[in-house]
């Protein structure tokens, strides 16, 4: 019995996946039989299929297989929003199987722990819906609440909605729990100044302003920006001695 490329790009891509969280069982909710041969026969009227119709997605390859899996260890091990995730997401988008990598850690999600929920919350940034990453990341904190990868998503989310209390709020504890050398602390303690400018809490602006000067002394960047801020903010005199030290 013939195999259809559709059918064959379709079950790879699967197995690219179930192949990976195998490594950790706790996070692999393998398909029953019943599953994949529904999953098979929905497959005709995927993305995948239709452009593969087209002529418009490219074959599915055992390279692309290996980086799946490769890009996915990574994330179990970093669960982060950055470079890997970002790279995992445009393997899928080339081959048009976003669809299937959501479902697959949707369905991961409900019955794994609790980094396939960090995970399928990243997909869903990444698909746009932030509103439906949201609650996953907020049961991410519950369980872990010191998971700075979901408070970092929160804080941006709350951020990005215009949500000024809750993103400050957010930004306060990541200042609190992010080590010195973390690559986002500066970024973060400036937008935590900037949201208690919103607020009308300028005093507070300033105290952040002044710590990050002491922290790095050393950091010329960044005593620019903030002698640009403190400009901004019309506290010249204190520029001034930021400028004159």
């Amino acid at each position: 019995m013939k195999t259809s490329a559709t059918s064959q790009l379709f079950r790879v891509t699967a197995l690219s996946l179930a192949a990976v969280w195998s490594i950790s069982p706790a996070l692999s909710p393998l398909f029953s039989q019943e599953q994949k041969s529904a999953t098979a026969a929905a497959a005709t009227t995927t993305p995948a299929a239709e452009s593969e119709k087209s002529g418009l997605a490219s074959p599915w390859t055992a390279t692309d297989t290996r980086l799946a899996n490769h890009y996915i260890q990574l994330l179990q091990k970093d669960p982060a929003y950055g470079n890997v995730l970002d790279l995992l997401w445009d393997l899928y988008r080339k081959k048009d199987q976003t669809p299937l990598l959501l479902d697959y850690f949707k369905n991961a999600s409900a019955s794994g722990p609790t980094v396939a929920r960090l995970l399928y919350a990243h997909l869903l940034r990444k698909n746009d819906e932030p509103d439906k990453a949201r609650p996953l990341y907020e049961t991410v904190l519950e369980e872990t609440p010191e998971s700075l990868p979901a408070l970092k998503a929160l804080a941006r989310i709350a951020d990005q909605q215009k949500r000024t209390a809750d993103a400050l709020s957010l930004h306060t504890r990541l200042v609190a729990l992010l080590p010195p050398d973390d690559e986002d602390a500066i970024a973060i303690r400036l937008r935590k100044a900037d949201l208690h400018r919103l607020q009308q809490e300028d005093s507070k602006a300033l105290a952040e302003w002044n710590e990050l000067l002491a922290a790095f002394p050393a950091n010329t960047a960044l005593r620019t920006e903030i002698v640009s801020l403190l400009l901004e903010a019309g506290e010249t005199d204190t520029a001034i001695t930021v400028l004159t030290d």
